[in-house]
């Protein structure tokens, strides 16, 4: 139905009746303007011939027209496009020439070099983070190097093994102890 109204609706408009021959993409095109028309509604003469009862097509374009959806249903896409309802594709030519052997070498090395650029990106990235790793790793050895003299600092300064703050800090410096090896490691 589409393809036939389409067609009648390109006749009409190249046949002058339509709006001075709009072009299928302007906005007014396929528009019915009674005050364009000489002779009346001569729609009808532009059905396709041959084809019985095709008149339902006029009333489509009358409600298509009415509902504003005139563009929309009779839109075509560029050449070389296909669309369905979940995605927009572009269709590779059919008459399409090979590429000449220069052509497609200079394209391999170009897409080779390409490569080898994206490759170093990846090992200089790569070599940051551990940069980054490390230097985390180092700041938090010296926070721990810095918990640990302060807890033997305190150790010194209560020297009674028996209070309760000695043997808290004397486990607090074991568990440094324990954080520092692990980051050495």
């Amino acid at each position: 139905m589409r393809h036939y109204l389409h067609a009648i609706v390109l006749n009409w408009e190249q046949s002058g009746n339509g709006g001075q021959q709009r072009s299928d993409d302007a906005e007014d095109w396929g528009t019915f303007d009674p005050l364009l028309v000489v002779d009346g509604d001569d729609r009808k003469i532009f059905l396709p011939s041959g084809e019985a009862n095709m008149y339902y097509l006029l009333y489509y374009w009358h409600k298509l027209e009415k509902e504003g959806y005139l563009q929309f249903t009779l839109a075509k896409l560029a050449e070389g496009i296909r669309a369905s309802a979940e995605e927009i594709v572009l269709v590779r030519e059919k008459k399409r020439l090979k590429p000449s052997n220069e052509k497609a070498e200079a394209l391999a090395s170009s897409i080779k070099s390409l490569a080898d650029t994206m490759s170093g990106l990846e090992d200089r990235k790569a070599h940051e983070a551990a940069l980054v790793l490390a230097t985390d790793r180092m700041r938090l050895r010296c926070e721990m190097l810095e918990k640990l003299v302060q807890a033997e600092e305190k150790m010194e300064a209560i020297n009674d093994p028996s209070s309760s703050l000695y043997k808290a800090l004397k486990q607090a410096k074991q568990g440094y102890q324990k954080m520092l090896d692990s980051l050495e490691e």
